[in-house]
């Protein structure tokens, strides 16, 4: 019986120790909630981004940072519904203390009431929590009740890739250092996908609709408000650009008139800043494809959603977190920046590109060793962003490198095509610049002098 039991001991421990094991190694793995719920230092946010691929297109955390001297994270996951933003802020706050959360609009239409739709998205932000009431609250709210016990355990979730043991564990990631751009992830996002509808945004971005919201997600804005109010948190609700091309998405031109959400925004003082109310209208240049800003729309808005937090909400980062990285845009934001360091260098240098259009200044941020980023600061006599879609060819040189300047298309199964356009034309700090993305030379030729 003696051995009976030690040999039963031992089969329990075993057990228990692999399914702690395999529950950090078979997972969705999201290295930025993995970060802020275990690895931050606690108190470290100033202020949160949540919601879906809109949040972690549209806001860049490098330009808050560096706008208003904060420390902010970006935590949007694709297809995030407000089920996944309510019970991923309650497990933040376990250990944060942001001043203010922003919750990006689609999160209030995107999930449907039968809760059973896309659940695989919730894992974005649910496999990195630690095991707790919160975490099956999660679960019970987004997978769906048949297959809930299987699905609430990463082991049994991806049991599949019990299959492929030897190829998870070298796939491991052990990191536990702050990501790039702490959840934005609009950097790389400098085209126009070949499924964009730009001329139905043209015709319609001014337009009223009067769209329905699903009750439970109304119910969830409704605990989100309440909870962050008896945190002293600040909610504010922005609605990044989007093409109204159907109902989901004609729901972010009116949210705040819905009746039933109006009296949430009024009862917890929620603010709603609403770039789709038709006051402002962005360039084709400025859209990813119907539902997401590019890099170049990521400026603009970025650049207003600080002016207002700047202009309105400075008061709350009275005890500001910042840590300076410099990224490219702490040059171009950060007041206290200094230039000309080996990092971010200005050139004095005259280039034409073509009738009106010319530079006389140059910006090389360095990425890495003899690779960098170009920003030729532009003047121009009409439309700028009327020179994007030129056909013709166009070539400068920029230290003994020629750079070629052609508008082309590369076939994309998804997207039909994604398209480059002649010119990337950022507007940074009220600056436009011809971008370019990776610049090839040899640190050792540049000019000392600038």
């Amino acid at each position: 019986m003696k051995n009976f039991l030690k040999a039963l001991g031992f089969i329990l421990t075993f057990c228990f120790l692999f399914f702690c094991v395999s529950e950090n190694i078979f997972k969705t793995r999201n290295s930025v909630a993995d970060y802020i719920y275990n690895f931050a230092p606690k108190d470290s946010i100033d202020l949160l981004f949540i919601g879906s691929s809109h949040s972690y297109c549209a806001f860049n955390t490098k330009v808050f940072d560096n706008y208003l001297g904060i420390n902010s994270y970006n935590l949007g996951t694709h297809s995030q519904s407000i089920q996944g933003s309510y019970y991923m802020v309650k497990e933040i706050l376990k250990k944060q203390t942001p001043k203010i959360i922003i919750l990006e609009a689609y999160s209030l239409i995107k999930e449907k009431d039968d809760n059973t739709v896309s659940y695989m998205n919730t894992r974005n932000i649910y496999d990195e929590m630690k095991f707790s009431l919160n975490k099956l609250a999660l679960a019970n709210e987004s997978f769906p009740k048949k297959d809930i016990l299987f699905l609430t355990f990463n082991t049994t979730t991806y049991h599949e890739k019990w299959k492929n043991f030897k190829e998870t564990i070298p796939n491991f990631n052990f990191k536990t250092v702050e990501p790039d751009y702490k959840g934005f992830l609009g950097k790389n996002l400098n085209n126009i996908r070949g499924t964009l509808n730009y001329e139905l945004y043209e015709k319609e971005y001014k337009n009223k609709y009067n769209e329905s919201f699903p009750e439970r997600n109304i119910e969830l804005l409704e605990e989100l408000a309440q909870f962050l109010k008896s945190k002293n948190i600040k909610l504010i609700i922005v609605s990044t650009p989007v093409i109204p091309r159907d109902s989901i998405l004609k729901g972010k031109y009116c949210f705040e008139t819905n009746e039933n959400i109006k009296k949430i925004i009024e009862k917890y003082n929620i603010d709603v800043i609403n770039f789709n109310d038709g006051n402002l209208k962005l360039e084709k240049i400025q859209f990813l494809d119907d539902v997401h800003v590019s890099l170049a729309g990521s400026d603009l808005i970025s650049e207003r959603t600080a002016e207002i937090l700047k202009e309105k909400y400075l008061k709350y980062f009275n005890n500001r977190r910042n840590k300076i990285g410099k990224s490219s845009e702490y040059y171009f934001y950060n007041k206290n920046a200094q230039k000309n360091d080996g990092n971010f260098n200005e050139y004095n240098i005259k280039t034409k590109f073509e009738n009106g259009i010319e530079s006389d200044k140059v910006i090389l941020y360095r990425k890495g060793k003899d690779i960098f980023e170009v920003f030729f600061k532009v003047s121009f006599e009409k439309d700028i962003y009327s020179y994007t879609s030129s056909k013709e060819e166009t070539q400068v040189e920029l230290f003994g490198k020629k750079i070629k300047f052609k508008e082309y298309l590369v076939n994309d199964k998804l997207y039909k095509y994604l398209l480059y356009p002649k010119y990337y034309i950022r507007k940074i700090n009220g600056e436009y610049y011809i971008y370019v993305k990776d610049f090839k030379v040899e640190e050792s030729k540049l000019p000392i002098n600038k």
